[in-house]
């Protein structure tokens, strides 16, 4: 009956460590604070893991496997994936984009403001004016252009003139305004107009016309403004 006894207690030791060992491979090894990392598995600590050497490089990490990266950081939304104590430039590190943006939408000479402008404080009596401004825009975009114009009406009836953009030599449509003055009276011509541009040199002109000999004194002036897009 010992016998028996002694049996049976080996017994059911023998298959509590079997049903142990299944159960414990049942699970992956995880490495725990202080233990040797386990390769090919998924490994937890909740301390700093830190390596440190004076070799060409601490850790390397080589994947022959194609397209697939070296290293995979995953954080929480709002952490940032990395972190580094150095401005240095890291060579060969690239980014296709900054804040969504091509990195021409962040050249300082593609999004400087280009500005030109013009002025007459005499202009003749009786005479159309022409006001030029050249402007070099570095990249496509858009010029905002403004001019006005005042001038006196020094004759017994209405009279009426133009005033307007010129590109190339042609009058920029929306921008041409007209305006009837009074006789005896001053009268103020203005012209404010956006227009797409893309690279290069460009001549324009704020122009005053229909200015009749009854016309007295006048000033006026334009100015235009470039922005990258």
């Amino acid at each position: 009956m010992l016998g028996d006894s002694h049996w049976g207690n080996l017994r059911s030791a023998l298959v509590g460590a079997v049903v142990a060992a299944v159960v414990m491979l049942s699970f992956p090894a995880v490495a725990a604070v202080g233990d040797a990392l386990k390769l090919g598995q998924a490994n937890s600590a909740n301390a700093v893991t830190s390596l440190s050497g004076s070799a060409t490089a601490n850790l390397r990490l080589t994947n022959g496997q194609a397209g697939a990266p070296a290293l995979d950081l995953r954080v929480q939304d709002g952490s940032a994936p990395l972190a580094v104590n150095s401005v240095t430039k890291v060579q060969h590190l690239n980014a296709d984009r900054l804040d969504g943006k091509h990195a021409r939408a962040y050249s300082l000479e593609a999004n400087k403001p280009k500005v030109s402008s013009c002025s007459d404080a005499n202009i003749d009596n009786g005479d159309d004016w022409a006001c030029p401004m050249t402007i070099t825009l570095p990249a496509t975009g858009s010029v905002l252009m403004s001019g006005s114009v005042d001038f006196y009406n020094d004759s017994a009836s209405h009279d009426d003139v133009w005033c307007g953009f010129y590109l190339g030599g042609s009058p920029e449509p929306s921008s041409v305004r007209q305006v009837t003055i009074p006789p005896g009276d001053w009268g103020t011509c203005t012209s404010d107009v956006r227009v797409a541009a893309g690279a290069g040199t460009y001549t324009l002109e704020f122009q005053l016309n229909g200015v009749g000999a009854s016309t007295g004194p006048a000033h006026g002036s334009a100015w235009m403004l470039f922005v990258a897009s």
